[in-house]
């Protein structure tokens, strides 16, 4: 056969792919998310077909796939059971303190500055997390806590390092926390410092 006689891959393959292995956001990947947007009709019916649901949020930039709950059918006999594909991540308290923080201070930015990016320095993010550690006499590795901290949110898709002690809140973690949420669970931590609330992530999210 021929490379001619190949079927050749659908123009908005790629966005596929990419949904598949995680969230697409216009920040980090334009070229594929104007692909998303552009074909996004045909997206949405190939996942569908799978028993997958693309969620899109055009203002903000960002998109990722939700696996159909079994809940949510009617009837257990209706439903074909499926294997499944994305899966729920759940964070400790200390990254659970750190997105909540992050999605104040998103809201802080966007209404204070809508036109610019939402960035925060290192040390900012330190000093907003500062009042929930205990203060002890290893500041060295205090330090060091917080920024292993900060890359394992990094590491989820919620912060994107910059590279020169800056770094970018990515608008997906709106899709993490509403507004609704923040206040609970911002009195909770400080009530009691950095306690056991945790949160867990809907499918691949991050």
């Amino acid at each position: 056969m021929t490379r001619s006689d190949r079927s050749q891959p659908k123009p908005y393959a790629a966005p596929i792919l990419k949904l598949l292995k995680g969230a697409i956001s216009y920040d980090q990947d334009p070229k594929n998310w104007e692909l998303l947007l552009t074909h996004e009709k045909n997206i949405r019916s190939h996942f569908s077909d799978i028993g997958l649901e693309l969620y899109l949020e055009k203002i903000d930039g960002y998109a990722y796939l939700r696996q159909t709950n079994d809940e949510e059918s009617e009837s257990e006999e209706d439903l074909l059971q499926l294997p499944k594909l994305t899966v729920r991540r759940s964070f400790n308290k200390k990254e659970t303190l750190l997105l909540v923080i992050l999605r104040e201070a998103l809201l802080e930015l966007e209404d204070n500055h809508p036109e610019n990016p939402p960035i925060l320095k290192r040390s900012e993010i330190h000093e907003k997390l500062h009042p929930f550690f205990p203060t002890s006499g290893n500041e060295v590795e205090r330090i060091r806590e917080l920024d292993r901290i900060i890359q394992r949110v990094s590491d989820y898709g919620f912060l994107r390092d910059l590279k020169n002690e800056h770094y970018r809140i990515e608008r997906i973690i709106k899709s993490k926390l509403t507004v609704d949420e923040l206040k609970s669970i911002r009195d909770k931590f400080q009530s009691v410092g950095v306690m056991d609330e945790s949160i867990s992530s809907d499918p691949d999210r991050g």
